[in-house]
C-alpha cells in the first residue's frame, strides 16, 4: 500500500513491467541506465604552497543518481603551466602536484569530457629559521670564535647567511 507500482532499479538493464487485473494486463519496458558522471570536484580548492613543496589533490566524481566516488586514481591529471607545477599520473602518486617555480597553475582532473580544476599558487620559499653554529661554545677570556648562520627555508633548502645577517650580543 502506498508504493504499488513503484519500481526500484537494481542493475543497468531493460525489463518488462506488467500490470494485471483479472484476465486483463498491460505492460511497458523499463530501461535502467548506469549513472553517468556529471562533474568532478578537485580538492583542496585554490591552495598555496612554497617552492619545492608538493600538494596532494583528490578528485571526487558526482554522478547523475546523486552518488559520488573517489576518482583520484582513475582520472587523468594535468597542469596548465608545467613550468610552475607538474601533476602526477603515476600509480600511487596520482594527483600529486610538484612545484617547479613561483607562479600559478591550473590543476585539472579529467575523465573523458568531464573535467574539474583548481588553481595552485606556488610562492617563493620563505625563511623559516636561522641556525647559529657552533652551539653553546665556550672560549677563554680574550679569545675569539667564528660563528656561522644558516638559513632554513620552507622548501627544505638551506643557505649560508653568515655575511647577510646582523650580528649582536646580549651583553
Amino acid at each position: 500500500a502506498g508504493s504499488n507500482g513503484l519500481a526500484s532499479s537494481v542493475a543497468a538493464a531493460s525489463c518488462s513491467i506488467t500490470a494485471t487485473l483479472g484476465s486483463v494486463s498491460g505492460s511497458t519496458t523499463l530501461t535502467v541506465t548506469a549513472a553517468t558522471l556529471v562533474s568532478i570536484q578537485v580538492a583542496p580548492t585554490n591552495p598555496s604552497i612554497a617552492l619545492g613543496a608538493t600538494k596532494q589533490f583528490t578528485a571526487t566524481g558526482l554522478y547523475s543518481n546523486g552518488s559520488n566516488q573517489d576518482l583520484t586514481a582513475l582520472v587523468t591529471w594535468s597542469s596548465s603551466t608545467t613550468a610552475v607545477a607538474t601533476a602526477s599520473n603515476v600509480a600511487g602518486s596520482n594527483g600529486l602536484a610538484t612545484s617547479v617555480a613561483a607562479g600559478s597553475a591550473i590543476i585539472t582532473a579529467a575523465s573523458g569530457t568531464v573535467t574539474g580544476s583548481t588553481t595552485l599558487t606556488v610562492t617563493a620559499a620563505t625563511l623559516d629559521s636561522i641556525q647559529v653554529a657552533p652551539t653553546n661554545p665556550s672560549i677563554a677570556l680574550g679569545g675569539t670564535i667564528q660563528f656561522s648562520a644558516t638559513g632554513i627555508y620552507s622548501n627544505g633548502s638551506n643557505q649560508d647567511l653568515t655575511a647577510l645577517v646582523t650580528w649582536s650580543s646580549s651583553t
